[in-house]
């Protein structure tokens, strides 16, 4: 009997699973940036000193049923992060899903990465914008970011504007961010890890 290769989602987890796993004993401090297609990319090793352990797969979401992203929070007690950062969203945007099924899948998933790293910071990053044949989803990302801010506020969370780091003057992706309008480049990660650094030293949404 042939057994199948693993998915690209399980070897993804295995890989952060073996990260975690050889942190030091003593390590605190640690930040995790979890999420889907704006995480998994960003080659980011540490903000402000401290060191980021990356928890984004490109493909994955928040999930109908609220079970994507969840299903990896067993690994944040390993983790020991300071601050988890959740950059999630934009692929459920794009499979259809309602900003109301988001916000619900939000709620659960901030409840989770309490569960299983209390003493964590925990920080909403809104979603970035997008350009060409994916102008489209443009409406459904600013109601979506007009929730989680909204929810961010309601919970005593703070939040950071990853779409103003990341718009041209009219407001869409800036052309030089991406290859494809919806994915990000090496120069758009570097403006995101530039805004979460200085939001991580202040405390601005920016």
């Amino acid at each position: 009997m042939s057994v199948g290769l693993p998915s690209h989602y399980q070897l993804r987890v295995d890989h952060m699973s073996h990260e975690v796993s050889r942190l030091p004993r003593d390590a605190e401090g640690n930040i995790v940036i979890l999420g889907d297609a704006h995480v998994e990319d960003n080659d980011i090793k540490e903000i402000g000193g401290a060191h980021v352990i990356n928890m984004g797969i490109k493909e994955d979401e928040l999930g109908g049923d609220c079970t994507g992203i969840k299903d990896r929070l067993w690994l944040l007690p390993m983790a020991r992060p300071a601050h988890v950062i959740i950059m999630a969203g934009i692929n459920d945007l794009k499979a259809g899903r309602n900003p109301l099924v988001i916000e619900r899948c939000y709620g659960e998933l901030i409840d989770g990465v309490r569960r299983h790293a209390p003493s964590a910071k925990i920080h909403i990053a809104l979603i970035p914008p997008t350009r060409d044949r994916y102008a489209s989803l443009m409406h459904e990302i600013a109601v979506t970011n007009a929730i989680l801010e909204e929810m961010a506020e309601r919970l005593g969370i703070e939040y950071v504007d990853l779409f103003s780091a990341l718009e041209d003057d009219d407001g869409h992706l800036c052309e030089g961010c991406t290859a494809d309008g919806y994915y990000l480049n090496d120069y758009g990660y570097d403006k995101i890890n530039d805004m979460l650094e200085r939001h991580l030293e202040s405390g601005d949404s920016y």
